[in-house]
């Protein structure tokens, strides 16, 4: 009986996280940049849920029509940050790895799984000893 009470209050925990982070952003992007292990084009994307899922994200190109969708998974602020956002990893050789959203107001973020792509060029970064720069970019809501 026990258990059964810890998986239901489980499950009905997670029911709520979903709803945390669920509105769409929209961001000028100014630089060509990685979604995954595609290369987007500079432009204008909308990033949001895909359905009712928790776990993956839509990233849409406006342009081109264009959609990907790029795993991710809620996280939290380590301090305040104020404003929707959307938040690249910058790496040597003018390289840029979506990381983060987050809508103002909303307790939660998402942050992107790193590819395959990107954990190759950490582990160069690393052996050159240059750190990644973090790009902020305000989108708003969409």
């Amino acid at each position: 009986m026990k258990t059964l009470l810890t998986a239901l209050f489980l499950v009905a925990g997670l029911a709520v996280f979903p709803a945390a982070a669920e509105s769409p952003v929209v961001v000028d992007v100014p630089f060509a940049f990685y979604a995954g292990d595609r290369l987007m084009p500079a432009g204008e994307y909308v990033l949001g849920p895909l359905g009712d899922s928790t776990f993956d994200t839509l990233l849409m190109a406006a342009a081109s029509g264009d959609r990907l969708i790029v795993g991710n998974i809620f996280t939290t602020a380590s301090r305040k940050k104020v404003g929707t956002r959307v938040v690249f990893n910058k790496y040597p050789g003018e390289r840029y790895f979506l990381a983060q959203t987050w809508v103002e107001g909303e307790p939660l973020g998402r942050e992107m799984r790193k590819s395959q792509r990107e954990r190759q060029v950490v582990t160069t970064t690393l052996i050159t000893s240059l750190k990644p720069e973090t790009v902020t970019l305000l989108a708003r809501v969409k």
